[in-house]
């Protein structure tokens, strides 16, 4: 695992200088839903703040040949500590919807002694299948690390359903360190108009914590 997080490290564009504070935050949100657009947008707002996308795990865990799975989740995780123990902020994009995976993070921001925080984005399903078929028909996306071709596009419209399920059922009062929601039903190049709200919710946390 330790040779597999090198790799992650040796793909990541780490910003000049360190978080003033580091900390974790989690994005919850369906396929398509405009998770990455928000771990994004909301990096800009923390300077020394990196973005995991658990999509670039599976891209290192392909490259060395190995199924997906739990190993997808152990290698982001594994690789948010070593950020957050470098001194950097980390936003955390996607893969933590399920109770076990969040209080797995748990484990880790607490053993790395940095505060743990989640936002979700809330997303209609036919919203996510319109954005996701959109992506996935789209024959010029050469797949990268950055931006990783998980599937077809039949197999990732069968994922946001069967994802759909898990977000219809979970309840924004379970999530423990919920600091903020997003409306992502509006086009995405509108949704980073909410984010400097939820990185005032973020900042003032952090001064609590």
């Amino acid at each position: 695992m330790d040779a597999l997080v090198g790799k992650f490290l040796e793909h990541l564009k780490l910003p000049a200088q360190k978080a003033e504070r580091p900390f974790i935050v989690g994005i919850i949100g369906n396929i398509g839903s405009g998770k990455t657009t928000v771990a994004k947008c909301l990096s800009s707002e923390f300077p020394g703040s990196v973005v995991v996308q658990t999509n670039s795990a599976r891209y290192i865990l392909k490259e060395a040949g190995l199924g997906w799975g739990d190993l997808t989740r152990e290698l982001a995780d594994k690789v948010a500590r070593h950020l957050v123990e470098q001194g950097y902020a980390i936003i955390l994009d996607g893969g933590t919807a399920e109770a076990p995976v969040r209080e797995q993070l748990a484990r880790v921001a607490a053993a790395a002694g940095v505060p743990l925080m989640f936002v979700r984005v809330r997303c209609e399903t036919e919203t996510c299948i319109l954005r996701t078929k959109r992506a996935y028909e789209d024959h010029t996306w050469q797949s990268s690390f950055d931006h990783f071709r998980v599937g077809t596009a039949e197999q990732m419209v069968a994922n946001v359903r069967e994802r759909a399920k898990i977000h219809h059922t979970l309840e924004s009062r379970t999530i423990a360190g919920l600091v903020a929601e997003i409306d992502a039903n509006i086009p995405p190049d509108h949704l980073c108009h909410q984010i400097p709200g939820v990185a005032e919710k973020i900042r003032a946390k952090l001064v609590a914590s």
